[in-house]
């Protein structure tokens, strides 16, 4: 069979793998002539990690980003409040955390896409789609068009197919938060994922800033830390590729498929950072996918069986998410918020 992956991000990049290694003829539009990879860093939690690992690029992720097993927890002033030393649930030679540079991991992912003989367009958008039933038609942005036994749309939160396929669909929710975040070279001695608990910004409502107010607002965002926070706020410059967001989160009720195009990714569950698993939920995407391709399922019963693995499950991890940050909104108690994060924990950890 041939197949169409929209978007060239990374459950896109992951979908083109995971299918052609699964003996489909696949090709990858993106319509960022460039290819780059939006954002600045990325956490990825020991499910993704192990995700990755399936996926057969672990070793390079580890090597060329920061993976570990330690948590370092530190109060605003930078005064250390513990050390946390975890054994690897996800299996041997699995970190339980990890993060990396949003470049550096789309580097990997492209010359993987590329190394499986995936034909790769860039700068080209596809425009609409007409299912025959047998096949689906694509027109694209320059003019042409192909046709394909089915189609993969991986183009993100934003998803234009999904607002094609399904314009009834609900909207994102915003969560009441928002993120910061900014790349700095690391300080001597860091090792390990720290977290340093100042106080909370409360956002009740959707609050856009400008780009050209990010750094100054960075700036006094972190005016209260002290310790480690202290010296890379001093450090932050027009360089330091800072990023704000508010947070929204989405589950796109079933059925994730019309016709002979399936939605994956951000497209059908984007989520809250809370869990370090926006990621790594598109790499399982792909690999679930992948799968039932070489069990010999074919559309429609293959996208029926695809959603039905991939729907309980995302959707508690972006309930589980969210839960950690109306917790932390609420002021919870730390026993309390210790048990919503245990929970989340545990779905995580069990195998797609």
């Amino acid at each position: 069979m041939s197949v169409l992956v929209i978007g060239g991000g990374i459950t896109g990049m992951c979908m083109a793998i995971s299918l052609s290694r699964a003996g489909l003829v696949v090709e990858l539009v993106e319509a960022d002539a460039d290819w780059r990879a939006l954002g600045a860093g990325l956490s990825l939690n020991g499910a993704s990690l192990r995700a990755l690992g399936r996926l057969g690029v672990l070793e390079e992720v580890m090597a060329l980003g920061a993976c570990g097993n330690s948590r370092t927890l530190y109060d605003g002033s930078g005064r250390l409040i513990r050390v946390v030393n975890t054994p690897n649930y996800y299996g041997v030679g699995v970190p339980n955390i990890g993060g990396i540079l949003r470049p550096v991991l789309h580097g990997i992912l492209q010359r993987a896409t590329r190394a499986t003989g995936v034909g790769v367009r860039l700068g080209v958008e596809a425009i609409d789609s007409a299912d025959t039933g047998a096949d689906v038609e694509v027109r694209f942005s320059d003019s042409s068009s192909a046709r394909y036994d089915f189609v993969v749309a991986a183009d993100g939160f934003a998803s234009r197919f999904r607002q094609r396929l399904f314009p009834d669909a609900p909207a994102p929710v915003y969560s009441g938060q928002a993120t910061w975040r900014a790349v700095a070279p690391r300080p001597p001695g860091l090792d390990g994922s720290c977290m340093f608990m100042g106080r909370l910004q409360l956002l009740p409502e959707k609050t856009r800033i400008e780009p050209e107010q990010w750094l100054p607002r960075l700036h006094e965002q972190l005016a209260e830390f002290g310790g480690m926070i202290a010296e890379i706020r001093a450090g932050l410059g027009p360089d330091s590729q800072i990023n704000y967001r508010p947070l929204e989160y989405f589950v796109l009720p079933r059925p994730w498929h019309r016709g002979r195009v399936l939605l994956a990714g951000d497209a059908v569950h984007a989520t809250t950072p809370h869990g370090a698993y926006g990621a790594g939920l598109g790499v399982e995407d792909a690999l679930i996918l992948g799968e039932l391709v070489q069990a010999g399922l074919q559309p429609p019963e293959l996208f029926t069986r695809f959603t039905e693995r991939r729907f309980d499950r995302c959707s508690a991890v972006v309930r589980g998410s969210v839960r950690l940050g109306e917790l932390e909104i609420a002021h919870a108690t730390p026993e309390t918020f210790a048990a919503a994060a245990a929970e989340l924990h545990a779905i995580i950890m069990t195998a797609a």
